[in-house]
């Protein structure tokens, strides 16, 4: 139990250290997770259920999967890092599994990893208050402490089901207060963030909890309060988005923090109250009574959703004018920031970046362009000059970097997720506790995939690790028969299978992280002592002789020392490994034009032009490579 609660509060608290996005975080957590993998399966993991079986399974294969195409893709560098992360998601999930051998231990995790949301969200909320928030916003959306404004919105968005969960509970009165009070502080901070993937994830998710779930009246009556508070204090939200004008003002912030703070406390105290008062007038009302107004309950509830929906409606417009303008919007790339909310533009680039992915795919349906490998064909292929790495969709990422095995081996995944959700709903008939589980697991999942398909929370580990603290209760147990402790055959061959694969992974991960380590602490000694940076680069080469980022640590450490015969083969090595990558023709452009060289920086900035024709950064070079110097007009 101390473990399981360990890990969920480490994935809530997450975001305070960027979400565990750097490699040199997650990798150290990564061989403790395998570690602690380890000891739990040697301990014993008994034979294992299909469906658990199978969401371990799919993990697994996305691990070995991601690591074979390093032999095909561009960038083995980038295959090993993706490898490395799916072998940590695979790794953990099974962890959490294992760890959960006793069913009251199932709600661990998934409640402290909620805790540290709410708790996070409580602290943006008070510096708002006090005057102190506006840091925490860029151009009046929401940002920080993750420092990425979708990221942070999915990363509180992971929180409200579990509140809407313990506030449906009507057994404790404070606890379901509490957690009204939880769900209108995030549900006010998703408003803040302007982020447009909350949308589809709350829609989504929301639709889940609803069809599958018993239990739908109180549920309803639990999104309509929430619904309704956020909608009276939209006001001073909207506002902090509306009058940014490209800088947060502080007088815009600090009456968004009190409004919430004044709304989570009215809700929660006010929703405590009517479960206690609707508690003693059905008990006092008899037994007769009290069974019609919990049937009467389903029916209102349902006409008070269809009346808000209609409202909802109503003032959005004509929804089929809506949904075809902004479906034009999205095809077109077009992008309207005059409007007072960004969550009803379906505008972006969003479109262009999925068009690539899936001509990779249509490229290489097989197998993909390997694992991380999707700016191969990106920066030719872009119709806009946004500089990104992935496809900022889970499902489109995977085919166009693995192939349909790799996306057949996410719905695996998601499948047994679902099938663990259908399994938990239905005993939450006569279970009030498996019926929350499934609310706050269920939801959770639910927002996180549909979200990580419009954006890449998948890539946040501290994140993704909420999701994976959702999903295991609702997939476990990993056995129901006894474990056996004795070395039989078939135990010694698991473990050995085990032992082996987490081992690989131990290597995998021990290496690329050691090699990003010394990578970081080169470029740090490269102004105040090159020859040190110089040894760093090669230590972390020697790690990951893969490492284009070493590379060019290692140019730059022989280009201070007067080494431009070595500094310009570091360079060319850089390209050899990664041809598509236009940054190395850059440095060699810049590193002959320092030099004196202009036809040989001419000649580099057009390879570089070649691969990123859309940057006018680079199309300036080429046309005049002496630009480049520091001194240039």
């Amino acid at each position: 139990m101390v473990v399981l609660a360990l890990i969920g509060a480490a994935c809530g608290l997450s975001t305070l250290v960027g979400g565990f996005y750097d490699l040199t975080v997650w990798g150290p957590i990564a061989l403790g997770v395998f570690a602690l993998t380890l000891a739990l399966v040697v301990n014993g993991a008994g034979r294992a259920q299909l469906v658990p079986a199978i969401a371990v399974g799919a993990l697994v294969f996305l691990w070995l999967w991601s690591w074979i195409s390093a032999a095909w893709g561009e960038s083995a560098d980038q295959a090993y890092t993706y490898a490395g992360l799916w072998a940590l998601y695979a790794a953990a999930f099974l962890a959490l599994i294992l760890l959960m051998q006793r069913r009251n231990q199932r709600w661990a995790p998934l409640a402290f990893a909620s805790a540290g949301v709410v708790a996070v969200g409580l602290y943006v909320v008070i510096q708002m208050a006090s005057g102190d928030g506006a840091d925490l916003f860029f151009g009046g959306r929401l940002r920080d402490p993750l420092g990425y404004v979708n990221g942070q919105a999915g990363y509180f968005l992971l929180g409200f089901w579990p509140c809407v969960a313990v506030a449906e509970r009507s057994g404790r009165k404070i606890l379901a207060g509490a957690g009204a009070a939880g769900a209108v502080v995030l549900g006010s901070l998703l408003m803040l963030s302007q982020s447009r993937g909350v949308v589809p994830a709350l829609i989504v998710s929301a639709a889940v909890v609803l069809a599958i779930v018993p239990g739908r009246a109180r549920r309803v009556w639990v999104l309509v309060a929430v619904g309704v508070v956020l909608a009276v204090i939209s006001g001073p939200l909207l506002d902090v988005y509306q009058d940014a004008a490209g800088a947060t003002k502080a007088g815009a912030v600090e009456p968004a923090g009190r409004a919430i703070l004044l709304a989570a406390v009215l809700l929660g105290v006010g929703w405590g109250l009517l479960q206690l008062l609707f508690e003693r007038t059905t008990r006092a009302a008899g037994s007769s009574l009290q069974s019609k107004l919990v049937r009467a309950e389903g029916p209102l509830a349902l006409v008070v959703a269809v009346l808000a929906i209609g409202g909802a409606l109503a003032a959005v417009g004509n929804p089929a004018d809506r949904i075809s303008q902004q479906y034009d919007d999205f095809v077109n790339l077009r992008v309207d920031d005059s409007s007072d909310t960004r969550f009803l533009s379906g505008g972006g680039y969003r479109y262009d970046y999925w068009r690539v992915a899936w001509q990779e795919f249509k490229d290489e349906p097989l197998h993909g362009v390997g694992a991380g490998n999707y700016t191969v064909d990106y920066f030719t292929e872009r119709r806009t000059s946004e500089d990104i790495r992935q496809p900022h969709s889970l499902p489109m990422q995977l085919l166009a970097e693995l192939g349909l095995p790799g996306l057949l081996a996410l719905l695996a995944f998601v499948g047994a997720v679902l099938a663990g959700l259908w399994r938990t709903s239905r005993r939450g008939r006569t279970s009030s506790g498996r019926r929350a589980l499934a609310v706050a697991g269920g939801g959770a999942f639910a927002a996180w995939l549909m979200h990580t398909s419009v954006d890449w929370l998948h890539i946040l580990p501290g994140v993704t690790g909420i999701a994976l603290c959702a999903a295991a209760p609702l997939v476990a147990p990993w056995s129901r028969r006894r474990v056996s402790h004795a070395f039989s055959p078939g135990r010694i061959q698991v473990l050995l299978i085990a032992g082996v694969a987490l081992l690989a992974a131990t290597a995998l991960v021990g290496r690329i992280a050691l090699a990003d380590h010394y990578r970081i602490e080169g470029r740090g000694k490269l102004t105040s002592d090159p020859v040190e940076a110089l040894r760093l680069a090669n230590r972390a080469l020697a790690f990951n002789s893969q490492s284009v980022p070493a590379l060019y640590i290692k140019s730059a450490a022989y280009a201070r020392v007067n080494r431009y015969t070595d500094a310009r083969a570091a360079l060319v090595l850089a390209g050899e490994l990664e041809p598509s990558n236009p940054l190395p023709p850059t440095l060699l452009g810049d590193l002959s034009v320092r030099r004196g060289d202009i036809p040989a920086a001419r000649k580099a900035y057009g390879q570089a032009r070649r691969l990123d024709p859309r940057s006018a950064f680079l199309e300036g070079l080429a046309k005049d490579p002496r630009s480049a110097l520091p001194d240039a007009p």
